[in-house]
């Protein structure tokens, strides 16, 4: 088992905490850095939406052996989005928080399906998850607060980002799906 993690913290991390090796590539270098073929699944939680889906998913489909699996979870505008304030959301929570709210082009499901189809990848299973707060976080309890005095302070400089960043309701969905790559090479 391998994983891609472009940050070099969470690379660290993760080798740290399960000692596998870690590539430093992009989504969008997959192509190019991966071998073709290797895999039986990619697994990408809420980081596909950062990307190029486009040259993405052309990586996925590359490393992916054939009737190998994604499967993703992310953030995707909805229809209610308006294409220009999206792509300022995108940037402002890029530049506020370190990752973007949901693509930068106001990229619906319909979009998502279009594209993986387009890269050979067929959608088996989909799920519209529940409302929620997502991107919220949660307040450390007071033994997290005594464990991990940080916490707290994190916790209080999210809150007041978040105060004056706001997506409106009904803007974004979280999407969860498990594609399949086709079986031609």
């Amino acid at each position: 088992m391998e994983a891609a993690e472009p940050d070099p913290a969470l690379r660290s991390r993760f080798t740290h905490h399960t000692g596998l090796p870690v590539h430093p590539w992009r989504a969008e270098e997959l192509a190019a850095q991966g071998p073709a073929q290797a895999y039986g699944a990619v697994v990408a939680e809420s980081v596909l939406h950062g990307t190029d889906l486009d040259a993405a998913l052309s990586g996925v489909r590359h490393v992916l052996r054939p009737g190998g699996v994604l499967l993703f979870t992310d953030m995707v505008w909805t229809e209610q989005a308006d294409p220009v304030q999206a792509t300022r959301l995108h940037d402002e929570s890029l530049r506020r928080f370190g990752i973007p709210c949901a693509s930068r082009a106001r990229w619906t499901w319909t979009d998502w399906r279009d594209c993986l189809a387009a890269h050979g990848l067929g959608i088996e299973q989909e799920q519209l998850l529940g409302p929620g707060s997502p991107g919220r976080a949660g307040r450390p309890t007071w033994r997290a607060r005594l464990v991990q005095p940080r916490a707290s302070l994190w916790a209080l400089v999210y809150s007041r980002r978040m105060r004056r960043f706001h997506v409106p309701q009904g803007w974004v969905e979280s999407r969860a799906c498990l594609a399949r790559r086709d079986g031609s090479r």
